[in-house]
């Protein structure tokens, strides 16, 4: 599935944005529930604009169980089962402290293309580093001569 605007914040349990009169407010009373397919994430668009940043740290200053997902413009995440992968030019909020962040911190960390967050355990996805190709022919080379490369 997928989506753009309302169409990807419809996708979480909880709806943000959901007024049908009009978006501005982060929260709309009875438009509160989303479809589901992520349980326990709200999302939200647009967040080039800094408003944004603030209106998904008040909504989550009352559930703090709850993930909340700031994609900004031609950026997209893809979930498979539940890993978020982010896409595009530019950053993914997560907002995933489940108690109020110390004083001075953001309350949320960035996501850059190609990285990986788990929904489930709520942390980043560190990639294993990449072997060099250097290394890759000195162990080549180690196992023709029966050396144990270094």
């Amino acid at each position: 599935i997928g989506g753009t605007d309302a169409g990807a914040r419809i996708q979480a349990s909880t709806l943000v944005r959901g007024s049908p009169l009009e978006s501005s407010e982060i929260a709309a009373e009875g438009y509160e529930n989303g479809f589901g397919f992520f349980h326990n994430v709200a999302i939200d668009d647009h967040f080039g604009d800094p408003q944004r940043f603030d209106a998904m740290a008040r909504l989550k200053q009352g559930r703090g169980s709850l993930i909340g997902l700031g994609i900004d413009a031609d950026t997209a995440v893809i979930v498979h089962g539940n890993e978020l992968e982010v896409l595009g030019p530019h950053e993914v909020a997560i907002f995933d402290h489940r108690k109020a962040p110390a004083s001075g911190q953001s309350g949320y960390e960035l996501l850059h293309a190609g990285e990986h967050y788990d929904l489930t355990q709520r942390r980043r996805i560190v990639a294993a580093r990449p072997k060099a190709a250097d290394e890759d022919s000195q162990q080549a080379s180690a196992a023709k001569s029966g050396e144990t490369a270094r």
